[in-house]
């Protein structure tokens, strides 16, 4: 497995920390001194985009050795890919049922979330949905935690790497919405937390779920419409 070096972990689990707990405040501090008070939407489309440069900035050598990893491993890069994605696929579609059957009303409080900003900006969001959120997502939860953590422990990295990127996306709307539906939330992303890890682990390249992921949100963009 291609793995980030010393150096970009160390910076890397800073910026990690760095773009959950500081940049979506500083956004909106800049955003108010220059004057723009920019509304939710283009507060999102310059965190995805901003968040995207800082990391490929910190992992630049981590995210060309996983390319070259991946043209040079192709057909097992490809074929990790569509089986990765089968098996997110299938294994969402009985989370969804189970959901479903559990709270016939269930709607995903993030999705709601994305599909209003999708129509408020859908060329912008559409971008930063499909290619922005994908790659630096990949690269921190899957390239930085379970890279990380697998070295250490194998089981231990998918279960931390999932729970992490599980809370991520419903964590914001502590609050917002009943503690019961952010949990129904949470366990309808644990599939994809645990199948990209897999990608990511069986192809060695984290091209592979970066590649499943981008399949994943643009299936999920083209069903807002």
């Amino acid at each position: 497995m291609i793995y980030p070096n010393l150096r970009e972990r160390n910076i890397g689990w800073f910026y990690w920390a760095f773009q959950l707990l500081v940049l979506p405040t500083l956004l909106v501090t800049g955003s108010h001194w220059l004057g723009c008070r920019l509304n939710e939407v283009w507060l999102n489309i310059w965190f995805f985009l901003l968040n995207l440069v800082c990391v490929l900035v910190i992992f630049f050598r981590y995210f060309t050795n996983s390319i070259r990893h991946f043209t040079e491993n192709l057909k097992t890069s490809l074929s990790t890919a569509v089986i990765g994605f089968f098996l997110y696929y299938g294994a969402s579609m009985i989370v969804n049922i189970l959901l479903l059957k559990w709270y016939p009303e269930f709607l995903n409080v993030n999705n709601l979330s994305i599909q209003f900003m999708l129509e408020q900006e859908y060329v912008l969001m559409t971008l930063c949905t499909v290619f922005c959120a994908p790659i630096t997502e990949e690269i921190l939860y899957r390239g930085l935690v379970f890279g990380h953590l697998r070295m250490k422990n194998r089981v231990l990295a998918y279960i931390v790497s999932a729970l992490i990127f599980c809370s991520i996306h419903v964590v914001g709307y502590i609050g917002s919405y009943p503690i019961g539906l952010l949990i129904l939330c949470f366990l309808q992303y644990v599939p994809a937390g645990v199948f990209l890890a897999w990608s990511y682990e069986r192809s060695g390249t984290i091209c592979t779920s970066i590649l499943i992921h981008i399949a994943i949100n643009a299936i999920g963009v083209l069903a807002m419409r």
